[in-house]
């Protein structure tokens, strides 16, 4: 493709719809038996969000790949019955009741990173975050399998038109 960047200026590649091939990615991806994890927040007024959220997400990141996914939540009494895919599993991590929304916000990393020496690093080759209020629109596929990603703006990377 010519009308998207496919490196940003630090040299960090850019993954395109049309800038790699999804079955050779998949075929080398399921020779490796690999498990990713998605980690997410269910807080106070954010259990709204799991049913969509988790709904999206196992129809539409890594399909038939196998996916952990860990939702920690203030209320595992809220979660309700979720059908998975397959080949992915949910896992209810229940947090302190006495934390408040606040206060988890600013300590996601340090429990996400408690959890991966405890549990994760057994479990998953891959971990993601991901916010429980998005919900995915499209295919997410192994193309986003690396040591270290992240999303950024199309703004930040679509070449701008000259005004002609």
């Amino acid at each position: 493709r010519r009308d998207v960047l496919v490196l940003t200026p630090w040299l960090a590649p850019i993954v395109w719809e049309g800038t790699f091939s999804r079955d050779i990615l998949n075929a080398q991806y399921l020779q490796q038996n690999l498990v990713t994890g998605v980690v997410t927040f269910a807080v106070e007024k954010y259990w709204f969000f799991i049913e969509g959220f988790m709904r999206s997400a196992n129809k539409f990141f890594l399909a038939g790949h196998p996916v952990n996914f860990y939702l920690f939540t203030d209320n595992p009494k809220k979660i309700s019955r979720l059908q998975m895919g397959p080949e992915n599993h949910l896992f209810v991590i229940p947090l302190q009741n006495d934390s408040r929304c606040q206060d988890i916000s600013r300590s996601r990393m340090a429990i996400i990173s408690s959890h991966i020496q405890s549990q994760f690093q057994h479990e998953v080759d891959y971990l993601y975050s991901m916010d429980i209020d998005i919900q995915l629109l499209a295919h997410i596929g192994v193309e986003v399998i690396d040591a270290l990603v992240a999303t950024i703006s199309s703004w930040r990377v679509t070449p701008q038109q000259e005004n002609k």
